[in-house]
Protein backbone atom coordinates (compact mmCIF):
# COMPACT_ATOMS: atom_id res chain seq x y z
CA UNK A 1 0.00 0.00 0.00
CA UNK A 2 1.00 3.57 -0.91
CA UNK A 3 -0.41 6.40 0.81
CA UNK A 4 -2.95 4.45 3.65
CA UNK A 5 -0.19 2.79 6.14
CA UNK A 6 -3.22 2.90 8.49
CA UNK A 7 -5.27 -0.39 8.62
CA UNK A 8 -8.28 1.79 9.01
CA UNK A 9 -7.90 2.66 4.94
CA UNK A 10 -9.81 5.81 3.61
CA UNK A 11 -10.57 6.98 6.76
CA UNK A 12 -6.89 7.15 8.24
CA UNK A 13 -4.86 8.30 4.78
CA UNK A 14 -1.48 7.87 5.66
CA UNK A 15 1.97 9.60 3.53
CA UNK A 16 3.49 8.80 0.39
CA UNK A 17 5.38 6.06 2.08
CA UNK A 18 5.47 2.34 1.20
CA UNK A 19 3.78 0.16 3.71
CA UNK A 20 3.33 -3.60 3.62
CA UNK A 21 1.43 -6.43 5.64
CA UNK A 22 0.24 -9.89 5.47
CA UNK A 23 -2.83 -9.30 8.02
CA UNK A 24 -5.65 -9.38 5.47
CA UNK A 25 -4.60 -13.62 4.81
CA UNK A 26 -7.80 -15.81 6.00
CA UNK A 27 -7.45 -19.09 6.74
CA UNK A 28 -11.19 -21.23 6.54
CA UNK A 29 -12.15 -24.64 7.37
CA UNK A 30 -15.74 -26.19 6.24
CA UNK A 31 -16.32 -29.32 7.52
CA UNK A 32 -19.89 -31.56 6.78
CA UNK A 33 -20.61 -34.78 8.72
CA UNK A 34 -23.65 -36.84 7.91
CA UNK A 35 -25.79 -37.67 10.56
CA UNK A 36 -29.45 -39.87 10.05
CA UNK A 37 -31.45 -36.80 10.40
CA UNK A 38 -29.19 -34.97 8.04
CA UNK A 39 -25.73 -33.09 6.96
CA UNK A 40 -24.52 -31.26 10.05
CA UNK A 41 -21.80 -28.52 9.41
CA UNK A 42 -19.00 -26.58 10.40
CA UNK A 43 -17.11 -23.38 9.55
CA UNK A 44 -14.56 -21.56 10.88
CA UNK A 45 -12.68 -18.43 9.22
CA UNK A 46 -9.94 -16.59 10.94
CA UNK A 47 -7.42 -13.73 9.31
CA UNK A 48 -4.80 -11.80 11.49
CA UNK A 49 -6.09 -8.82 12.04
CA UNK A 50 -6.02 -10.03 15.93
CA UNK A 51 -3.38 -8.14 18.13
CA UNK A 52 -4.95 -5.66 19.98
CA UNK A 53 -3.90 -1.90 19.88
CA UNK A 54 -1.93 -2.23 16.80
CA UNK A 55 -3.52 -0.64 13.21
CA UNK A 56 -0.01 -0.27 11.71
CA UNK A 57 0.49 -2.55 8.87
CA UNK A 58 4.22 -3.32 9.55
CA UNK A 59 2.71 -4.22 13.57
CA UNK A 60 2.39 -7.54 15.08
CA UNK A 61 -0.25 -9.93 13.87
CA UNK A 62 -2.63 -12.54 15.55
CA UNK A 63 -5.11 -14.78 14.65
CA UNK A 64 -8.86 -13.43 15.11
CA UNK A 65 -11.88 -15.38 14.48
CA UNK A 66 -14.32 -13.62 11.95
CA UNK A 67 -16.92 -16.28 11.31
CA UNK A 68 -17.69 -19.70 13.59
CA UNK A 69 -20.85 -21.29 13.18
CA UNK A 70 -22.89 -25.27 12.26
CA UNK A 71 -25.30 -25.61 10.37
CA UNK A 72 -28.14 -28.28 10.41
CA UNK A 73 -31.03 -28.37 7.74
CA UNK A 74 -32.53 -24.91 7.77
CA UNK A 75 -30.68 -23.67 10.62
CA UNK A 76 -27.41 -21.59 10.96
CA UNK A 77 -25.94 -20.67 14.63
CA UNK A 78 -23.15 -19.09 15.41
CA UNK A 79 -21.18 -16.31 14.13
CA UNK A 80 -21.99 -15.04 10.55
CA UNK A 81 -22.35 -11.95 8.26
CA UNK A 82 -25.41 -10.12 9.59
CA UNK A 83 -28.15 -11.15 7.78
CA UNK A 84 -28.95 -7.38 7.35
CA UNK A 85 -25.39 -7.65 5.21
CA UNK A 86 -25.33 -6.49 1.95
CA UNK A 87 -22.16 -7.31 -0.99
CA UNK A 88 -23.84 -6.32 -4.29
CA UNK A 89 -20.73 -4.30 -4.48
CA UNK A 90 -17.62 -5.23 -6.23
CA UNK A 91 -14.46 -6.50 -5.36
CA UNK A 92 -11.64 -3.97 -3.72
CA UNK A 93 -8.16 -4.59 -2.57
CA UNK A 94 -8.52 -2.82 0.25
CA UNK A 95 -9.11 -4.41 3.18
CA UNK A 96 -12.81 -1.84 4.50
CA UNK A 97 -13.57 -1.27 1.35
CA UNK A 98 -16.43 1.40 0.04
CA UNK A 99 -18.14 4.49 2.29
CA UNK A 100 -21.92 2.89 2.61
CA UNK A 101 -20.86 -0.46 2.72
CA UNK A 102 -23.55 -2.83 4.69
CA UNK A 103 -22.58 -5.90 6.91
CA UNK A 104 -21.62 -6.74 10.68
CA UNK A 105 -20.37 -10.17 11.63
CA UNK A 106 -21.84 -11.73 15.22
CA UNK A 107 -23.48 -14.15 16.90
CA UNK A 108 -26.65 -15.16 15.64
CA UNK A 109 -29.47 -17.72 15.04
CA UNK A 110 -31.12 -18.00 11.20
CA UNK A 111 -33.58 -19.99 9.48
CA UNK A 112 -33.75 -19.93 5.99
CA UNK A 113 -36.59 -21.07 4.03
CA UNK A 114 -37.43 -21.30 0.35
CA UNK A 115 -40.23 -18.85 -0.85
CA UNK A 116 -40.31 -20.51 -4.33
CA UNK A 117 -38.19 -20.74 -7.73
CA UNK A 118 -34.25 -19.28 -7.27
CA UNK A 119 -36.17 -17.18 -3.47
CA UNK A 120 -35.26 -17.66 -0.13
CA UNK A 121 -36.21 -15.95 3.03
CA UNK A 122 -34.07 -15.83 5.94
CA UNK A 123 -35.02 -14.74 9.55
CA UNK A 124 -32.71 -13.75 12.13
CA UNK A 125 -32.39 -12.70 16.06
CA UNK A 126 -28.86 -11.43 16.21
CA UNK A 127 -26.42 -9.88 19.32
CA UNK A 128 -27.28 -6.27 19.60
CA UNK A 129 -23.97 -5.76 21.11
CA UNK A 130 -21.40 -3.02 19.98
CA UNK A 131 -23.42 -0.27 19.34
CA UNK A 132 -22.41 3.48 20.80
CA UNK A 133 -23.89 6.15 22.21
CA UNK A 134 -22.60 9.56 21.63
CA UNK A 135 -22.64 12.28 24.56
CA UNK A 136 -21.07 15.26 23.44
CA UNK A 137 -17.37 16.30 23.66
CA UNK A 138 -15.27 15.28 26.94
CA UNK A 139 -13.70 18.89 26.14
CA UNK A 140 -17.07 21.14 25.97
CA UNK A 141 -18.04 22.32 29.33
CA UNK A 142 -21.31 21.17 28.06
CA UNK A 143 -20.59 17.73 27.79
CA UNK A 144 -22.80 15.08 29.69
CA UNK A 145 -21.71 11.73 28.86
CA UNK A 146 -23.29 8.34 29.69
CA UNK A 147 -23.36 6.54 33.03
CA UNK A 148 -21.48 3.85 32.12
CA UNK A 149 -19.37 4.19 29.44
CA UNK A 150 -20.37 4.90 25.68
CA UNK A 151 -22.69 1.77 24.91
CA UNK A 152 -26.14 0.89 24.47
CA UNK A 153 -27.82 -1.69 26.78
CA UNK A 154 -28.77 -4.75 25.37
CA UNK A 155 -32.39 -6.16 26.64
CA UNK A 156 -33.55 -7.83 23.23
CA UNK A 157 -31.67 -9.16 20.11
CA UNK A 158 -32.01 -7.32 16.81
CA UNK A 159 -34.84 -9.11 14.33
CA UNK A 160 -33.69 -9.55 10.56
CA UNK A 161 -35.48 -10.35 7.62
CA UNK A 162 -34.01 -11.05 4.19
CA UNK A 163 -35.64 -11.71 0.90
CA UNK A 164 -33.37 -12.77 -1.97
CA UNK A 165 -34.09 -13.83 -5.86
CA UNK A 166 -31.37 -15.15 -8.16
CA UNK A 167 -32.77 -15.10 -11.95
CA UNK A 168 -30.54 -16.09 -14.33
CA UNK A 169 -28.43 -12.49 -14.61
CA UNK A 170 -30.30 -10.88 -12.47
CA UNK A 171 -30.12 -10.79 -8.57
CA UNK A 172 -31.85 -8.54 -5.84
CA UNK A 173 -32.01 -8.82 -1.72
CA UNK A 174 -34.42 -6.81 0.08
CA UNK A 175 -34.10 -6.45 4.00
CA UNK A 176 -35.48 -5.17 7.11
CA UNK A 177 -34.19 -4.94 10.58
CA UNK A 178 -35.41 -3.64 13.75
CA UNK A 179 -33.23 -2.56 17.00
CA UNK A 180 -34.47 -1.90 20.47
CA UNK A 181 -31.64 0.83 21.82
CA UNK A 182 -31.70 1.22 25.46
CA UNK A 183 -29.01 3.57 27.66
CA UNK A 184 -28.92 5.07 31.28
CA UNK A 185 -27.65 8.77 30.58
CA UNK A 186 -26.74 11.32 32.79
CA UNK A 187 -29.49 14.45 33.90
CA UNK A 188 -28.18 16.95 31.23
CA UNK A 189 -28.98 19.70 34.22
CA UNK A 190 -25.68 18.54 35.85
CA UNK A 191 -27.00 17.13 39.24
CA UNK A 192 -25.47 13.83 38.45
CA UNK A 193 -28.83 11.57 38.47
CA UNK A 194 -29.51 8.95 36.16
CA UNK A 195 -31.80 8.03 34.33
CA UNK A 196 -32.54 5.17 31.74
CA UNK A 197 -34.14 6.23 28.12
CA UNK A 198 -34.73 4.13 25.29
CA UNK A 199 -35.15 4.11 21.09
CA UNK A 200 -36.50 1.90 18.73
CA UNK A 201 -34.06 1.35 15.51
CA UNK A 202 -34.70 -0.11 12.38
CA UNK A 203 -32.75 0.08 8.94
CA UNK A 204 -34.08 -0.77 5.47
CA UNK A 205 -31.39 -2.27 3.08
CA UNK A 206 -32.25 -3.20 -1.22
CA UNK A 207 -30.01 -4.20 -3.04
CA UNK A 208 -28.91 -6.33 -6.74
CA UNK A 209 -26.68 -6.73 -9.46
CA UNK A 210 -27.57 -7.43 -13.71
CA UNK A 211 -24.95 -8.76 -16.13
CA UNK A 212 -25.09 -7.85 -19.36
CA UNK A 213 -24.18 -10.12 -22.72
CA UNK A 214 -20.97 -7.71 -22.76
CA UNK A 215 -19.94 -9.51 -19.63
CA UNK A 216 -20.78 -6.38 -17.72
CA UNK A 217 -22.01 -6.43 -14.38
CA UNK A 218 -23.88 -3.20 -13.11
CA UNK A 219 -24.43 -3.53 -9.35
CA UNK A 220 -26.28 -1.70 -6.65
CA UNK A 221 -26.29 -1.42 -2.94
CA UNK A 222 -28.67 1.25 -0.71
CA UNK A 223 -29.56 1.48 3.00
CA UNK A 224 -31.72 3.71 5.12
CA UNK A 225 -31.92 3.91 8.70
CA UNK A 226 -32.27 5.13 12.37
CA UNK A 227 -29.96 3.24 15.03
CA UNK A 228 -28.20 1.16 12.28
CA UNK A 229 -24.61 2.64 12.81
CA UNK A 230 -22.82 -0.63 14.27
CA UNK A 231 -23.90 -2.25 10.93
CA UNK A 232 -23.08 0.03 8.20
CA UNK A 233 -20.04 1.82 7.13
CA UNK A 234 -21.27 5.43 7.17
CA UNK A 235 -20.28 8.65 8.35
CA UNK A 236 -20.40 10.06 12.25
CA UNK A 237 -18.52 7.63 13.92
CA UNK A 238 -20.30 4.47 14.05
CA UNK A 239 -22.50 5.76 16.52
CA UNK A 240 -26.26 4.28 17.13
CA UNK A 241 -27.76 7.38 19.05
CA UNK A 242 -27.26 10.46 20.56
CA UNK A 243 -28.27 12.47 24.01
CA UNK A 244 -29.91 15.56 23.20
CA UNK A 245 -29.99 18.73 25.15
CA UNK A 246 -32.92 17.85 26.88
CA UNK A 247 -31.53 14.45 27.86
CA UNK A 248 -33.33 11.90 25.71
CA UNK A 249 -32.21 9.22 23.41
CA UNK A 250 -32.50 9.72 19.85
CA UNK A 251 -31.21 7.42 16.98
CA UNK A 252 -29.15 8.88 14.24
CA UNK A 253 -30.87 8.65 10.92
CA UNK A 254 -28.01 7.33 8.07
CA UNK A 255 -28.53 6.42 4.73
CA UNK A 256 -26.09 5.43 1.57
CA UNK A 257 -25.27 3.80 -1.41
CA UNK A 258 -22.51 1.81 -3.43
CA UNK A 259 -22.52 1.72 -7.51
CA UNK A 260 -20.59 -0.67 -9.15
CA UNK A 261 -19.25 -1.29 -12.60
CA UNK A 262 -17.71 -4.13 -13.31
CA UNK A 263 -16.09 -5.16 -16.31
CA UNK A 264 -14.43 -8.77 -17.34
CA UNK A 265 -12.12 -7.93 -20.56
CA UNK A 266 -10.09 -10.65 -21.67
CA UNK A 267 -11.01 -14.09 -19.65
CA UNK A 268 -8.07 -13.32 -17.29
CA UNK A 269 -8.45 -9.63 -16.54
CA UNK A 270 -11.60 -7.67 -14.47
CA UNK A 271 -11.81 -3.78 -13.82
CA UNK A 272 -14.16 -2.61 -11.06
CA UNK A 273 -15.37 0.86 -10.15
CA UNK A 274 -16.79 1.48 -7.36
CA UNK A 275 -18.30 4.63 -5.80
CA UNK A 276 -19.64 4.82 -2.30
CA UNK A 277 -21.59 8.10 -0.75
CA UNK A 278 -23.28 7.83 2.96
CA UNK A 279 -24.93 10.57 4.81
CA UNK A 280 -25.51 11.16 8.54
CA UNK A 281 -27.92 13.63 10.04
CA UNK A 282 -26.35 16.88 11.90
CA UNK A 283 -28.42 16.80 14.67
CA UNK A 284 -29.37 20.56 15.86
CA UNK A 285 -30.22 19.06 19.39
CA UNK A 286 -27.66 17.24 20.08
CA UNK A 287 -25.79 18.10 23.90
CA UNK A 288 -22.25 18.76 23.45
CA UNK A 289 -19.70 19.46 20.53
CA UNK A 290 -19.88 17.52 17.01
CA UNK A 291 -16.42 18.80 15.68
CA UNK A 292 -15.22 15.10 15.74
CA UNK A 293 -18.05 14.09 13.23
CA UNK A 294 -18.37 13.69 9.67
CA UNK A 295 -21.87 15.12 7.99
CA UNK A 296 -21.23 12.43 4.80
CA UNK A 297 -18.61 10.51 3.24
CA UNK A 298 -17.27 9.19 -0.14
CA UNK A 299 -15.23 7.10 -1.65
CA UNK A 300 -14.30 5.69 -5.04
CA UNK A 301 -11.94 2.48 -5.81
CA UNK A 302 -10.67 1.47 -9.33
CA UNK A 303 -8.47 -1.67 -9.92
CA UNK A 304 -7.81 -4.51 -12.07
CA UNK A 305 -7.54 -7.84 -11.37
CA UNK A 306 -5.53 -10.33 -13.63
CA UNK A 307 -5.93 -14.07 -12.86
CA UNK A 308 -3.44 -16.08 -15.34
CA UNK A 309 -4.80 -19.22 -13.46
CA UNK A 310 -7.08 -20.28 -11.42
CA UNK A 311 -7.16 -19.51 -8.69
CA UNK A 312 -4.40 -16.94 -7.96
CA UNK A 313 -5.46 -13.59 -9.15
CA UNK A 314 -3.11 -10.63 -8.58
CA UNK A 315 -4.20 -6.66 -8.74
CA UNK A 316 -3.98 -3.07 -8.42
CA UNK A 317 -6.35 -0.38 -6.97
CA UNK A 318 -6.43 3.38 -6.19
CA UNK A 319 -8.97 4.49 -4.34
CA UNK A 320 -9.78 8.14 -2.62
CA UNK A 321 -12.49 9.31 -0.35
CA UNK A 322 -13.91 12.81 1.06
CA UNK A 323 -14.91 13.67 4.31
CA UNK A 324 -16.86 16.60 4.86
CA UNK A 325 -17.68 17.53 9.08
CA UNK A 326 -20.27 18.51 10.26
Amino acid sequence: AIGTLDDKGTDHPGDADLGATIKQTRLRLHTTTPTEYGDVGGYIEMDLYGQPYDSSFDGSVGPRVRRAYLTFGNWLIGRDWSTFSDFNYGTTLNFYGPQAQLFERQAQVRYTMDAGENTSVDFSLENPGGGTVIAGDENDPDFRGLEDGTGTENTLPDMVIRLKNSNGPFSVQAAAIGRYLKADVNDVTGTGDSDEDSVVGYGLNLGGSLTLPTKTTLMVSSVYGKGIGKYAYLPAGGADAYVTSDGDLEAIERYGFIGTISQELPSTLTTNLIYGKAYSENPDDFVGSTDGLHDNSSSAHVNLLYTPVDPLTLGIETLGGVFTRL
